[in-house]
């Protein structure tokens, strides 16, 4: 067991130096060809991630520990994490244009609302933290997410009785 901890000491020194020599090489390859440090970022990171994942290679090989398992491992952890990540975004992305249409309030319930490129139109009846319900001229309840209206074009035609944004989210039931 000492050796083994005494071979893994000796590849994270490796490692460590190997990334320090690699990124001096290529701080002096992007003087020599007049790359801009900035673009040889990218390539810098790409080296030290290689020599990290070299270094636990060789770490789990010689404590018999399979590769494929930390691959296995690491793509289900990314997965999941990529799929959290995108459903969350959606809500966040949805509940925060909802603070900010009712900041800057652009349409009121009441008003007539149509979104040209979607074929969308009709009368604000209802405004939640996920969506605005529009009645469209064929009777027909509509939800545009409220991010939509951050993405999209709109034409805004001003109800005869409109209620503010804030002050629907305050009611139990939709101005119909």
């Amino acid at each position: 067991m000492t050796g083994k901890l005494i071979y893994s000491g000796i590849v994270v020194v490796a490692a460590l130096i190997a990334v320090f020599v690699l990124r001096r090489a290529l701080e002096a390859s992007s003087r020599r060809l007049n790359m801009p440090l900035l673009a040889a970022r990218p390539l810098r990171a790409l080296t030290r991630y290689a020599v990290v994942f070299v270094a636990i290679t060789l770490i789990m090989e010689e404590f018999d520990l399979p590769i494929a398992t930390l691959l296995t491992v690491v793509g289900t952890v990314a997965g999941l994490i990529a799929i959290a990540f995108v459903a969350l975004w959606s809500v966040l992305s949805n509940f925060l244009c909802t603070l900010m249409l009712i900041l800057f309030e652009p349409f009121s319930v009441g008003d007539d609302l149509e979104i040209p490129g979607d074929s969308v139109s009709g009368k604000v009846v209802d405004l939640t933290f996920m969506y605005t319900t529009l009645r469209s001229p064929t009777g027909e309840h509509v939800q545009v997410p409220n991010n939509m209206f951050f993405q999209k074009i709109f034409t805004r035609k001003a109800g005869t009785t409109s209620v503010g944004l804030s002050d629907q989210l305050r009611q139990d039931q939709p101005s119909e």
